[in-house]
């Protein structure tokens, strides 16, 4: 399914930094993730998931070109962070419909990670509270 994937054109050691690039805006993001949610109804924190999930698809195009600037020679300093991402790219990317690639998959799943934190904070209790008695 990935042979053609360009993580593939990459050293050993590149794609361990990838992975290491990619752990880091995963735990990041899942630390803002529940630190925002904490307080919040669960109508509330499954908006915010997606709030979410729509700014790492916006703006980690950003980070990552950084990594491949630290690991190509040549690459010029430039912004690619495009416009915000069309419901279309992002419905493909939640129902791994669209791009057949192990970054668009891997961006799926933080999806239904963030969806999954929304629920866990339910379930351990941290719900809205509402007026003292």
């Amino acid at each position: 399914m990935y042979a053609e994937d360009s993580f593939y054109t990459l050293t050993l050691f590149e794609r361990l930094g990838l992975f290491c690039v990619s752990a880091v805006l995963l735990c990041a993001i899942l630390a803002l993730a529940a630190l925002v949610m904490r307080k919040q109804g669960g109508p509330a924190r499954v908006a915010i998931a997606a709030v979410l999930f729509m700014g790492f698809v916006w703006l980690s195009p950003q980070v990552y070109y950084g990594y491949y600037q630290m690991i190509t020679v040549g690459l010029p300093q430039k912004s690619v962070i495009g416009p915000l991402p069309e419901l279309s790219t992002l419905a493909g990317l939640i129902s791994f419909s669209g791009l057949q690639t192990i970054a668009a998959h891997s961006a799926g799943g933080l999806f239904w990670v963030l969806i999954w934190v929304s629920w866990y904070l339910r379930l351990t209790g941290s719900e809205a509270s509402g007026p003292d008695p």
